[in-house]
């Protein structure tokens, strides 16, 4: 039982590192709405078309990414674009 806070420290410390990195990868891009279908930030464009099922990003005029919905088409450029800056 000696052992007991320990586990409880280390359990505590791993779930605070845990969500501290969570929390310094989101929202590293500034969203901005330059049309009714279209989120930009950085090289990222998010096309949401009304009639279309998928949700597009777009970068150099190329689809680089299909998703189901603007908050995980952001989700995916959130972390692309946390992946390039940390290599």
């Amino acid at each position: 039982m000696a052992n007991h806070p320990t586990l409880l420290s280390g359990l505590i410390a791993s779930i605070l590192a845990a969500t501290l990195g969570r929390l310094r990868r989101k929202r590293t891009l500034t969203w901005t709405r330059t049309s009714s279908a279209e989120l930009q930030a950085g090289p990222y464009s998010i096309i949401d078309e009304p009639n279309v099922p998928e949700v597009w990003v777009v970068m150099d005029r190329r689809v680089v990414s299909e998703h189901d919905s603007k908050r995980q088409a952001k989700a995916w450029c959130e972390r692309h674009a946390s992946e390039a800056r940390h290599g």
